[in-house]
């Protein structure tokens, strides 16, 4: 909303000031045409004004609501959700959409693969890849790249292993060749010792500026990701991936 309201302000501005330089410019400046103008941003600056009215309207109606409820605890998890709510409306104001259920960050995993146009992805993965890729789920997101490798998108995966006998591990070794032969994927392997805390992270980032981050626990297993669509996170995302791949190997 806030944006939209900026925007609106904006054009308005933006519009006066272009009729004001094109009167100068035609000789047609007459103060007939600023009063338009002015009455004009007015006319904006007026819709601005009633719209943050009506916000700040809404959130005292529903902060009063939730005063009203008489038991503590269901009053304390209703302001919770309403914080939780703001967060997630403050985020998607800036180009990011938070998911913390395994299904919704698997989904937006797969419909990044099946839907993106560019002709590169790069990657990196920190997961435990027998409890995320040699699931149902993880076979399904196999399958994803695989579709996209075939449909011309070049896919660059840096593995990123805790230590060497997780790298070297039997069932680790042939699923890394599954991904380089059935999925074309370009794998490369590295150890966290060998690169910074800070770059240690578990994303991808696509031509197209989109940026998605999954966050794992000790153990690899996904808690949670951040879809992100912001050129200049994607290049912040495009500096790391380059830091990571210039301590890594690729698979042999």
């Amino acid at each position: 909303m806030r944006l939209i309201k900026f925007q609106l302000l904006v054009a308005s501005i933006v519009g006066l000031i272009i009729y004001v330089i094109g009167s100068l410019l035609e000789g047609k400046f007459s103060g007939l045409g600023i009063i338009g103008g002015m009455f004009s941003f007015l006319i904006t600056l007026s819709v601005d004004l009633l719209l943050g009215l009506k916000d700040i309207s809404e959130k005292l109606q529903m902060e009063r609501r939730i005063k009203e409820i008489e038991n503590p605890l269901l009053r304390m998890y209703a302001e919770k959700v309403i914080r939780k709510n703001l967060d997630i409306f403050q985020e998607l104001e800036q180009g990011a959409i938070r998911f913390d259920s395994e299904g919704s960050m698997m989904d937006v995993y797969y419909d990044v693969f099946s839907m993106e146009k560019s002709k590169k992805i790069l990657a990196t993965s920190m997961v435990n890849i027998s409890h995320v890729w040699e699931t149902a789920r993880g076979k399904k997101a196999l399958a994803a790249n695989i579709n996209a490798s075939n449909r011309g998108i070049s896919i660059q995966r840096i593995f990123i292993f805790p230590n060497n006998k997780k790298k070297d591990d039997v069932e680790t070794q042939k699923h890394l060749k599954l991904q380089k032969e059935l999925a074309k994927v370009d794998v490369w392997v590295v150890l966290a010792s060998e690169i910074g805390t800070d770059l240690r992270k578990d994303f991808l980032v696509t031509d197209s500026d989109i940026v998605l981050e999954y966050y794992t626990d000790p153990d690899g297993n996904i808690k949670e990701c951040i879809l992100i669509s912001s050129k200049r996170r994607a290049e912040k995302y495009r500096e790391i991936y380059n830091q990571i791949i210039t301590a890594s190997a690729p698979l042999g």
